[in-house]
């Protein structure tokens, strides 16, 4: 029996809003597919992977839906309203339990698919909140660029099947590396592999004996991992590039210096190596009001340590 709802106007933000009950169509499974690639997205973003021919306002209603009980196939995170802009921002949303649950019962997803899922997503963190839709944010941009420029997008999920991991994690040395994400582009004749860090801000840049993770240790973990091919014995891949976004211009002039200084005294590796650079000041929390829905993170050129700025991919044609 339908649960319907009572007839009255609900806060944007409050756990307890109810709607009526409703099906998973294969449409609604279409909007849900995106949370399980990305993770964290807005109800514009969705729209623009999803449905883009939609109004956005229908997209809006819907993801609201598929949000209040009884159905309950996304969530809404609570950190979002740590803004003065919270009742103003776009609304975020991620896939809950049970939207994993009807994304695996309709073959939309394998059952290693969905474990990884709960291994990467699972242990959700509110203070690692922003920088998680950040990420998200950029991944989905790309994959939008993508379906611009008729390339096809590979998320961690395509590029790990079948190889029984359950974390991204490198192993090298006496530490890891685990990229903040993973994911492929192919123009149907080749495949580019990218590992993302997304930089708030809030990591300390230089290395330090107390921090077990700082983005010199980070990009020296790299280094290593270039060096020795770690990606071919961990992910499986032929190569592997990395990109970094930060959200300040002084502190992309400021890593740029420090990658530089590391390569130059490094003696057991040449080079920067296949590092892309991008400061998005809309990241920050506060700024996310004009977080354009587009396939800019991937049109848009990517800043390198000594060489000219330069799009990330380039199809065999192009190059």
């Amino acid at each position: 029996m339908n649960v319907q709802a009572p007839n009255r106007h609900y806060d944007r933000f409050d756990p307890q809003a109810k709607a009526k009950r409703i099906g998973v169509t294969g449409l609604r499974l279409d909007r849900l597919q995106p949370f399980f690639t990305h993770g964290l997205l807005s109800t514009e973003m969705l729209h623009a992977l999803a449905e883009p021919h939609r109004v956005q306002n229908y997209t809006t209603q819907e993801l609201c839906r598929l949000k209040r009980i009884p159905n309950s196939y996304l969530d809404q995170p609570e950190a979002q309203q740590d803004t003065m802009d919270a009742r103003y921002n776009r609304l975020i949303y991620r896939l809950s339990l049970r939207g994993l649950e009807a994304l695996l019962a309709a073959g939309r997803i394998t059952p290693e698919d969905a474990q990884l899922f709960l291994d990467l997503r699972g242990q959700y963190k509110q203070n690692q909140f922003w920088h998680d839709a950040a990420t998200s944010y950029i991944t989905a941009s790309i994959e939008l660029g993508c379906k611009q420029l008729g390339l096809q997008f590979l998320s961690a999920y395509d590029i790990l099947r079948g190889k029984g991991l359950t974390s991204l994690a490198i192993p090298f040395q006496k530490s890891h590396l685990i990229p903040d994400a993973l994911f492929g582009i192919s123009d149907r004749t080749s495949i580019t592999y990218y590992a993302l860090e997304t930089d708030m801000g809030s990591e300390q840049l230089e290395a330090n004996q107390l921090k077990h993770s700082t983005l010199t240790k980070k990009y020296l973990g790299y280094r290593v991992m270039w060096s020795h091919e770690l990606y071919q014995d961990v992910y499986g891949i032929p190569s592997l590039k990395l990109l970094i976004v930060t959200t300040k211009h002084l502190r992309l002039e400021n890593i740029k210096t420090t990658f530089k200084n590391i390569a130059r005294e490094d003696t057991q590796s040449s080079g920067i190596g296949p590092v892309y650079l991008k400061c998005f000041p809309a990241l920050e929390r506060h700024e996310r009001l004009s977080l354009p829905s587009t396939g800019i993170m991937l049109t848009d050129p990517w800043h390198r340590v000594t060489k000219e700025p330069t799009t990330i991919f380039k199809t065999k044609a192009a190059v």
